[in-house]
């Protein structure tokens, strides 16, 4: 069961690499791509990932509730701020400003993509390490 918990933080690690940090920023490197067609592609994608990573999360607590490692629900529960903060404001606020950049309107830069970047980022360092204790540390 270990071994399973250890590859679902391992497969969230991979498709926050494949979605957030590969598949986003080479769209924009597409020539003919519109940055509206961009946009609405990323908002699209985000949305269904968001949802598969709530899923992702649900399993992820399961499976440690059954391993009986509930040191592993720190890890859990930053994952779940993490993505709650995503859903809850991050995206939301994103989502507006997507709807402005297609009026038209010309928007002064925001942080928010900054963070949400380094919201993923932490993502990443949790799983990681998530994966590492359940695999080397405590075997």
């Amino acid at each position: 069961m270990k071994f399973f918990l250890s590859a679902i933080y391992i497969f969230y690690f991979g498709l926050i690499v494949g979605v957030s940090f590969l598949a986003t920023p080479v769209k924009f490197r597409a020539s003919r791509l519109t940055l509206p067609i961009a946009l609405e592609v990323g908002k699209e994608t985000f949305h269904v990932f968001n949802k598969v990573e709530w899923g992702i999360l649900i399993l992820i607590i399961v499976v440690t509730f059954f391993i009986k490692k509930p040191h592993f629900q720190i890890f859990n529960l930053a994952l779940f701020f993490l993505l709650a903060v995503g859903t809850f404001y991050l995206l939301p606020k994103l989502d507006q400003r997507i709807h402005l950049i297609l009026q038209g309107e010309q928007l002064a830069r925001s942080s928010l993509h900054q963070f949400y970047v380094w919201g993923e980022m932490a993502k990443l360092v949790l799983c990681f390490f998530a994966a590492f204790l359940l695999q080397w540390k405590w075997s």
